[in-house]
């Protein structure tokens, strides 16, 4: 099974199914486009984030139960939990381009398999 040429984790970290193309399209149709990713870690904005037509990118994470009502208090609520810039915090830069980012996929390794082993850790 895989997705985009990723056969289990992904191979990159670009946007899947051909996002970049529908926030072009999007953006090139409506002025004031805000782009919601829902996805498990980085993606690189570098190809659309400064679009024009794009205004806010709101990463959303793995979407859950809650997640439209979430989406909708960030976008139209007046509670400070939303309106404040320094209230959410990832757990990971989000880099405008790939080389701006500390963590990356790996995208060769030496023994195949695509992990790194660290020594020193628990069970060493």
């Amino acid at each position: 099974m895989g997705i985009d040429n990723n056969q289990g984790d992904r191979n990159n970290i670009t946007l899947l199914h051909g996002g970049k193309a529908l926030i072009a399209a999007t953006a090139a149709a409506c002025s004031n486009t805000i782009v919601i990713t829902h996805t498990v870690g980085s993606v690189t904005v570098e190809d659309w984030v400064d679009n024009p037509g794009v205004t806010a990118v709101l990463h959303a994470g793995v979407p859950g139960q809650e997640t439209g009502n979430a989406v909708v208090d960030v976008l139209f609520s007046d509670s400070p939990q939303a309106t404040d810039p320094c209230c959410g915090h990832l757990p990971y830069k989000i880099a405008k381009a790939r080389e701006d980012s500390p963590a990356d996929v790996l995208y060769t390794s030496i023994d195949g398999t695509p992990q790194r082993h660290v020594q020193g850790g628990a069970g060493d």
